[in-house]
């Protein structure tokens, strides 16, 4: 991986990081209505919250990897990002009971990746 060429400065990373906390807050509030109301709308939609806070979190890490010169970690953080992507896909498409499905590509991720 080349280094940047170009100077990055905090005002890069303080957008993605914004964005970020609004996800991870938004996400809390959805958890909490669900754990008082039951109602799977608030489910899925803290599913996707998570998701979406997932891939601007890893997009802001490889900004920051870039930044820190550590493709590995940069790369590592890709392939989190591309997990919460298809996560955000599937869950947009079908009903939230299907986050079940995903401990079979959980089950590969840990396999080929964290061992």
């Amino acid at each position: 991986m080349q280094p940047f060429q170009e100077y990055l400065s905090v005002s890069i990373f303080l957008p993605s990081a914004f964005c970020a906390g609004i996800l991870f807050l938004g996400s809390l509030l959805y958890a909490i209505m669900y754990w008082n109301t039951k109602d799977p709308l608030h489910l899925g939609t803290t599913v996707l919250g998570i998701a979406g806070f997932c891939f601007v979190g890893g997009e802001t890490m490889i900004l920051a990897s870039g930044w820190m010169l550590n493709p590995e970690l940069g790369m590592w953080f890709h392939r989190f990002e591309q997990i919460a992507a298809t996560l955000m896909l599937g869950e947009s498409k079908h009903r939230p009971r299907l986050l079940f499905r995903y401990t079979k590509t959980v089950e590969i991720f840990r396999k080929y990746y964290l061992n």
